[in-house]
Parts: structure tokens; sequence; C-alpha cells
């Protein structure tokens, strides 16, 4: 432990800079949603299905927010940090309970951390389900390598029913806790298949409460389309965005392409992935391949419909053990020590600069509702938004477009302490729509009887009133 405690020290003394980073980063896009359900028929809406998704505890947090939107976002980050925080500690006490080496503990933890597949969640503010879908389910894990018998039972089930009713793909642990467990000799065969018998049991179960609980809005199959190219792609993105410690923003991002530092992350962390993975022969073995299935079947239910960069986050705490498994059956580390110190100089960089983009792109937001609600010359309650398209393309949370940072109008009601507007409706147009075309829009909502049009072009809104 004492040759690796640099690592866990460097974790510790990293976490107030984290507080502080996490809390600059305001809302945007998705974020916004969290303060756009009021909840009008009370407390018991929290429990019904919204839309396709049933996650009790987000609409739980929601239902809190429509009393106390002061509190969003701080509590919102510090939920999310505290969770990852977590995860990090459980990844470490999963490595012991396999019985890694002291090195495979260190490095995975590490890695788990700091790595770049976790920003997408760290630095939003809708991201809970994702930290405490995979939390529960990590915990399921160890629960089930600890006990034996009715408390082994008991606490991986529990564990497993509230990771899904977190987030869907929480179910996966029902199956991925057993199958782990046999692999690694904790159980025999006999136990695995009665197990995995009352696992689908259990699925049965939760699937016909789920689809017999009454639902609110409309179903939504937006996510629900499957081709073979779309999933290539996918699987392409989760391994890519899980191993490779490469500023993606400077790759992906148009306005901030900088091949020079993509080349540069690229050289300090690729040799690591290089020297954990050159053994071949080692992904034959039984534990490397149920790990590595196990991170994939964890965000199966992404890669089948719709996966973005947020939710690769799913599945990193399995690779994180998949590095301790791998490091654990390296004989020779001076070259994994010294390539791991590369790929967390590379990660560290790449989580400060995905850190800036991600607070400066959010700042927009709160501007432009400062400036809407200035030049508004009284207080609107009902208000049409009519948003033009930005032509930039924007990447994940990163790098979003200012209108996406005013979240169709929600930043305003977060700046007037959600006096006003009471009710918004949002329309958006093509970046090339003519003016008089969008005029048109505005005058014809006017007379629907909206007290105000916004149109909201790039960092600009046009304030039009009765």
């Amino acid at each position: 432990m004492k040759r690796s405690h640099w690592l866990y020290l460097l974790i510790l003394l990293s976490i107030p800079f984290v507080v502080w980073a996490k809390l600059q980063v305001l809302p945007t896009f998705d974020d916004w949603n969290t303060l756009s359900q009021h909840y009008e028929g009370g407390f018991r809406y929290v429990f019904y299905r919204h839309d396709s998704f049933w996650r009790p505890f987000d609409e739980l947090f929601k239902y809190f927010y429509s009393y106390h939107y002061q509190w969003f976002p701080v509590f919102s980050h510090l939920c999310i940090l505290i969770g990852h925080l977590f995860n990090t500690i459980l990844v470490f006490l999963l490595c012991r309970k396999l019985q890694f080496s002291e090195l495979s503990q260190a490095v995975a933890t590490a890695f788990f951390y700091f790595s770049p597949a976790v920003l997408a969640t760290l630095w939003a503010c809708d991201s809970m389900n994702q930290v405490y879908s995979q939390f529960w389910g990590l915990a399921a894990l160890l629960a089930y390598l600890s006990y034996q018998g009715r408390r082994q039972c008991l606490a991986w089930m529990l564990c497993c029913l509230i990771a899904t009713l977190t987030k869907e793909n929480g179910i996966a642990w029902f199956f991925i806790a057993p199958a782990i467990a046999f692999v690694f000799g904790h159980i025999d065969v006999q136990r695995l298949r009665k197990h995995l018998f009352w696992a689908a049991v259990a699925i049965v179960i939760y699937l016909a409460v789920r689809f017999t609980i009454p639902m609110v809005g409309d179903y939504d199959d937006e996510y629900f389309s499957l081709d073979a190219p779309k999933v290539i792609k996918q699987l392409a993105m989760l391994f890519g965005f899980s191993w490779l410690a490469v500023d993606f923003v400077y790759l992906l991002h148009e306005p901030s392409r900088n091949l020079l530092f993509v080349l540069l992350t690229a050289v300090l962390s690729v040799p690591f992935i290089v020297v954990l993975f050159k053994d071949v022969s080692r992904w034959k073995q039984k534990g490397f391949l149920t790990l590595a299935a196990s991170a994939l079947v964890v965000v199966l239910p992404n890669i089948l419909t719709n996966l973005s960069v947020m939710n690769v986050y799913a599945s990193l705490g399995m690779f994180a053990l998949l590095v301790a498994y791998n490091i654990h059956h390296i004989s020779n580390v001076k070259w994994l020590k010294i390539t791991f110190a590369g790929y967390l100089l590379a990660a560290i960089f790449i989580d400060t600069h995905l850190w800036f983009t991600s607070w400066q792109t959010s700042l927009a937001g709160k501007k432009m509702a400062q400036q809407t609600i200035s030049d508004s010359k009284h207080p609107a309650r009902k208000v049409f938004t009519i948003t033009v398209e930005d032509d930039v393309r924007k990447l994940s949370s990163f790098c979003v477009s200012p209108c996406d940072a005013f979240g169709w109008g929600i930043a305003v009601m977060y700046e007037t302490g959600m006096q006003w507007p009471k009710e918004l409706r949002d329309s958006t147009v093509s970046y090339d729509t003519s003016a008089a075309d969008i005029e048109k829009i505005a005058h014809r909502a006017l007379n629907d009887g909206y007290d105000a049009v916004w149109i909201v072009k790039k960092k600009h809104v046009e304030v039009l009133e009765k």
C-alpha cells in the first residue's frame, strides 16, 4: 500500500478543487428540465411513469426542487460529486474483495476517479440517476461477494432494485453480481443457477409493476431506433471515451479543434492502454471476459437505443475492475507505472479543460436570462419562445449553444425566483428561417393570448410584448 499511497493522496487533495470547480458550472439544456416539472397533481405523481421512464428517485428530486428551487443546482452538484466519491470507494473495496494486488487496487481506483469518461456525468446537474444507479449496482456486487445465505440474497436484490428504480440499466446488476461471483470462485454452479432464476423472477415482477402503473405525459419513442451502423458507432464511442484519455473537445468540436493537444494527450495516454492489453492470451481468460461482458451488459440499453457521452459512466466501474484484473496479471510493472503516470497527466489536463468549457458554455444562459428580464417592460405570465437553431455543432454538455444554455426560457424562471413566467411554450426553427417568417410566428402567438414572445438567436433574446 505504501508504494501506491500517492495515488490515494492525489485523489484526496483534488477533492476541494473539484468541489469548487463543480459549483461554478451552471445548468444548461436537459439540466433545466429539473425545474420544469411543477407536480400540480401532488406528491403521488412522483411514483408515476413520466413519458416512457419510471425513475421515482429522479422525480423525488424534481418534486423537492418544485418547492425549494433556490437549492438548485448546488444540491445536485454536491449529490453527484458525493456519489462519484462513493463509487470510487466501492471500486477500491471490490478490488480488495476480488483479491487483486495493491498496485492493481490503486491504479484501478485512480483510473475510475480521474477518467475523462466521468466528465459528462460529473460536470452536469441532471446526472444523479447515472451516478446512483452505478452506486447501488456496485453496492449490490459488493454485498453479494461479502455475505452468505439469506443476507446475501436480500442485500443483493434490494440494491439491484434501487439501482433499477434509479435508472433502467440498473437491472443488469441482477445478473452481473452472480456471474462475477461464480467466475471468481465465490459461489458454485448450483447457487449460480438458483440465483439467476430468482433474478429472472424479480425482473418479471419489476416489469409487471412498471407497465401497470399510470403514466404522466406521452409515450416517448424518440430513442428507440435500432440499426447496425448506429450500434457499431455507439460501441466505438463507448470504447473510445472509456479507454482513451484524448481531449475529444479539441478533436470533435470544430470551433475548438486543436490537433496538437489531441496528439499530445494521445501520446501521453495510449501507451498505458497498450501495456494493459498487449497480452492477447489474457483476453481468453474467464475473469477478463466476464468483466468485459459485464461492462457491456450494464450499458446495453444505451447501445441499443441512444448512447451519449454521459451514459459511458455506467460501464466505467466494470472497466476499472478490468484494469485491476489486467494489472494483477502483469509481472513486470515498471513500464506500467511509467505509462500510467502519462495517462494520469493527460486525464487531469482533459478534466481541467473540459471543466473550463462546461463552465464557460453555461454562463451564456444566465446572461441571456438577465438580458431578457432587463428588456421586458413588465413580468410576463404566459410566454412563447422561438428558438432559432444554431448552425454550430454542439458536443454533449461541454460545448452547448447559448440557446441550450437559455433552456427554452426556463433560465428566466430561475432568475425571477420562479415568479414568472408561469407558462412557457417553445418552438424551434431552422437557422436559415427568414426574419419575416419568424415575425409571423411571433405575431400569431401574441394574437393567441401570449403576453410575450422571446426570439432566441445565438446569444441574444429579442423580447416582443403586447
